[in-house]
């Protein structure tokens, strides 16, 4: 399941990955984030939290790819939710997003990375 909503007229991305993520699943979310960010002009800061996601199908991270490397210069603030399983999607997003400020937060900090994303 992936989930999205905003704050701040769309400024702030708030994306919720919980189970199991599949392909059909985040296509269903990158259209979302698609239309978000031709509706809303200039930088995005963003919270993914994947702190529920217990397995990730074979190609779900390649097939974003696309997406993220078309708004990189647009987004300049990333926190990523989730334990250390989580710290090569960082230095992923860390490494894609590279004006953007990109931090991980434990899922018992979820409340410092979301005070920190609407920073």
């Amino acid at each position: 399941m992936i989930d999205v909503s905003t704050e701040t007229g769309g400024r702030v991305l708030l994306i919720k990955a919980a189970d199991t993520v599949t392909k059909d699943e985040q296509e269903v979310l990158l259209q979302k984030l698609l239309d978000l960010m031709e509706e809303t002009p200039g930088s995005i800061h963003a919270l993914v939290d994947y702190s529920d996601v217990k397995d990730v199908e074979k190609g779900v991270v390649t097939s974003g790819l696309w997406f993220e490397m078309r708004y990189q210069p647009r987004v300049s603030r990333v926190a990523i939710v989730g334990d250390d399983r989580w710290e090569n999607e960082r230095i992923r997003t860390d490494d894609i997003f590279k004006m953007a400020e990109v931090r991980r937060f434990e899922p018992s900090d979820r409340d410092i990375g979301l005070e920190w994303v609407r920073g």
